[in-house]
């Protein structure tokens, strides 16, 4: 992040769109570069895809696969309370 001569904020992003998005080869099935995309879309000002989250379900999202590891190692039933 760097300041212009009239002291507005620009973000110099360079983003290689290359290889297997579709999920073959691509990070986490193609959605680490859509969740990139994402967050430049956010910092332009411009509306974020449909797969943008809050930022709670995103935490509950984790504690849910957290509380799943959890309950196998421990083979036990464990209730997720959320607010």
């Amino acid at each position: 992040m760097s300041n212009n001569s009239s002291h507005h904020k620009i973000w110099d992003i360079i983003l290689k769109k290359e290889g297997d998005t579709t999920g073959v080869f691509g990070g986490h099935g193609g959605g680490d570069i859509r969740l990139i995309d994402d967050f430049v879309a956010v910092l332009e000002g411009r509306t974020p895809s449909v797969s943008c989250t809050a930022l709670a379900d995103s935490i509950n999202g984790h504690l849910i696969g957290f509380m799943a590891d959890r309950a196998m190692e421990e083979r036990s039933v464990l209730e997720f309370a959320h607010d």
